[in-house]
């Protein structure tokens, strides 16, 4: 560091113990050194009492400590872009390839076999899509670019900025990418929880066990006199799943609605085929919306099975809840786990994954055999746990698919999928997952899973709109939210930009007595609660009888975004980076519009125009929908997606739902028929594309030739 120049400190996690021996020790020669002037240290993470300590020590030194306070959605690069999105869909990849390229990585993996997908395992567990866990690759390059904003915003462009960072594997590429933003990071030692003390001294296969263990006694407690554990019925009669009938095992997020199309439900690709409920097995273990009794009694009413993998995932006696036998950790697999026993962190990075990958991989293998699945259904894709699902069932020989729920404008590596079949919209699905490291030998284009949909809300949509028209509407908006979270450090979408979006389009509402409003938050049951004080405007907007909210939901809604949609002029979306309420709006046929505050350019969304499609505020927006309304031919291409709809969806005819169910029994009736995976994914694959078109059917291989992964 050159002589003369202020250095700035940044602490990740400021404890007393960190500034006594690791900061202070740093601080003290150059603070009464020549080489350099220390004008200020920030925290990024601490705690009251903490930073107190380190506040009065400092003034020995007549030195500045301060909590860092700064939110997100303020941290941006020079285009304008908000820091974190730059970093997930563009450095993070860039990162993630720098460390699964070093001999430690490709060595560990020196012996794996071929069709393993332990490689990309381990590869997309660095890319992990958690900025709120501290250890995290991404969470570290957010913390590098922070740091480098602020020296930005508060200090000359000159300064040396040091970040004082926990040692964590991979810092070799964390380092490396600092530096690309004069960022010097100064590793720590890490401190260490009570909780992530004691699972270190159990690792993880032990800490697993006693899991099990727990849950198996929780789950017998809560059953009348202790009884055993009842296995899935064939159907839900009790019986033993047979090797005769193979499953078709749907991994639910407690969303049902069986009996309700027009909502959204896990089982969506079921309600639009003649694919039987007893073909069909549902795994569920979100506690926050439990399989409850009348959720089982709709299951048993179509001959669906269902087990619990939490013992609080279920309130019914009569519902299993899986726990792994005995024997299922001496089916680990073997290789990588005990191999490499060095001392290094990414040694031991890579031995823990390798043994949770062995020990995923174990526990779906024991569910499929104990209940004769052979094929696995989800559209979780945004963490490596498929990728040992996959594995344990090919072993079985059967066959792991995925699904495209959410519109996805450009590649990201923690969305890379490793599975043999993956359902997606178009043809723009194929090269976003190309680009994201993806391995997927059979990409079959279905179009928009829930199109069906537009069709049955319909005539609710249009009852809302004449509801809202008898109360003086005469033009009538829909909005739709992204969600927010109240760490707004960590997220981008925080409850203020919620709070803003709100408080705009309510006081039009309440204003303007010919405006009426229908809202579709992504999550009712907390909207409330984050809007704060702008929830009184909410309620003055709904007694107008102008205003209407739709509140069905546990967990997100399950009111389909077309049915608020269908009943507005204008359909409004607030992020472009997650636009998949504003997509189905389109497609549904509702003039749709995209607010872009994050400055997400690199969207091909933008592609339809800024001011037409996207707008980059609500005034502005607003504005051009006005000249619009006035206007008698209206401004050219507002709201309108015609340009590009056909890359959302080439077929808009109301029956993807329909094409997967059906493509998902050809499977089953194939495995049924005792034939081998290989064939059945073929003939399927023939099939549709005799049916549907060859263009359909793709293969999609990795563009990273060191993310390894299994070619089925």
């Amino acid at each position: 560091m050159s002589s003369g120049k202020t250095k700035i400190y940044f602490v990740e996690n400021l404890t007393p113990t960190s500034w006594l021996f690791l900061v202070l020790t740093r601080l003290l020669p150059d603070r009464w050194g020549k080489s350099a002037n220390v004008s200020r240290c920030y925290a990024l993470e601490t705690t009251p009492k903490s930073l107190r300590f380190a506040q009065t020590t400092a003034r020995l030194l007549n030195l500045r400590v301060e909590e860092l306070k700064f939110r997100q959605v303020e941290v941006r690069d020079e285009s304008g872009m908000i820091t974190s999105l730059q970093i997930r869909y563009n450095h993070l990849a860039q990162v993630q390839a720098q460390a699964s390229a070093e001999d430690v990585f490709q060595d560990f993996l020196q012996n794996e076999p071929a069709d393993s997908r332990l490689p990309a395992f381990l590869a997309k567990n660095l890319a992990s899509d958690n900025f709120a866990d501290y250890r995290s690759m991404l969470r570290a390059m957010l913390e590098v670019r922070v740091a480098a904003w602020q020296a930005r915003q508060a200090h000359s462009s000159e300064s040396d900025v040091v970040l004082f960072m926990e040692r964590r594997p991979w810092l070799e590429s964390i380092e490396k990418y600092a530096s690309q933003y004069q960022v010097k990071i100064v590793p720590v030692k890490p401190s260490l929880s009570p909780h992530r003390r004691v699972r270190r001294m159990l690792g993880p296969n032990n800490s697993k066990t006693i899991r099990h263990f727990l849950a198996q006694g929780s789950a017998l407690v809560r059953r009348p006199g202790g009884a055993a554990i009842p296995t899935p019925g064939q159907p839900a009669d009790g019986a033993e799943g047979s090797p005769h009938k193979p499953l078709l095992a749907v991994q639910s997020f407690g969303q049902f609605n069986l009996d309700a199309p027009e909502q959204h439900s896990d089982l969506t690709f079921w309600q639009q085929s003649d694919l039987s409920g007893s073909n069909i097995l549902v795994t569920t273990e979100m506690v926050r919306a439990p399989l409850d009794q009348e959720k089982w009694t709709e299951l048993k009413r179509h001959d669906i099975s269902a087990v619990a993998l939490h013992p609080k995932a279920t309130t019914v006696p009569e519902v299993p809840v899986y726990v792994p036998s005995l024997t299922w950790r001496q089916r680990r697999a073997k290789g990588g786990a005990t191999r490499y026993r060095g001392r290094r962190s990414e040694t031991r990075w890579l031995r823990q994954q390798t043994a949770d990958y062995s020990a995923l991989r174990a526990y779906w293998g024991n569910l499929f055999e104990r209940y004769g699945v052979k094929l696995f259904l989800t559209w979780y894709k945004y963490d490596g746990t498929h990728f040992a699902i996959a594995d344990a069932l090919q072993e079985l020989g059967g066959i792991t698919a995925l699904y495209q729920r959410a519109y996805e404008p450009t590649a990201a590596a923690q969305s890379a999928v490793a599975a043999d079949i993956f359902f997606g919209f178009s043809q723009a699905s194929v090269a976003v997952e190309r680009e994201s490291n993806s391995r997927i030998p059979y990409h079959i284009i279905v179009g928009y899973i829930g199109d069906h949909r537009f069709l049955l809300v319909n005539d609710q949509a249009q009852k809302l709109r004449k509801s809202l028209q008898e109360h003086g509407a005469e033009c009538i908006l829909a909005f739709f939210d992204e969600n927010s979270l109240s760490d707004d450090r960590w997220v981008p979408a925080g409850h203020e930009e919620v709070q803003q979006d709100y408080r705009f389009v309510l006081e039009q509402v309440l204003h303007d007595p010919k405006l009426g409003l229908v809202i579709k938050p992504k999550a009712p049951n907390s909207l409330r609660q984050r809007l704060g004080a702008v929830a009184d405007l909410l309620e003055q907007a709904l007694a107008t009888g102008r205003c209407f909210l739709y509140e069905e939901g546990v967990i997100q809604s399950s009111t389909p975004p077309a049915q608020a949609a269908l009943a507005a002029d204008l359909a409004v979306h607030s992020h472009v980076t997650a636009a998949t309420a504003g997509v189905e709006a389109a497609l549904a046929g509702v003039p749709t519009v995209l607010l872009d505050r994050d400055g997400f350019s690199i969207s091909p969304l933008y592609g339809l125009g800024l001011g037409r499609v996207i707008f980059t505020g609500w005034d502005t927006m607003w504005d051009t929908w006005t000249e619009h309304r006035k206007t008698p031919e209206g401004v050219p291409g507002f709201g309108d997606w015609s340009p590009m709809i056909n890359e959302l969806d080439p077929f808009r005819d109301g029956r993807a739902a329909e094409r997967m169910g059906t493509y998902l029994k050809w499977l089953i009736e194939g495995l049924s028929a005792g034939q081998d995976r290989e064939t059945v994914m073929a003939e399927a694959a023939e099939r549709y594309a005799a049916q549907w078109g060859p263009d359909k059917i793709n293969e999609v291989k990795p563009n990273n030739p060191l993310l390894r992964g299994a070619i089925s």
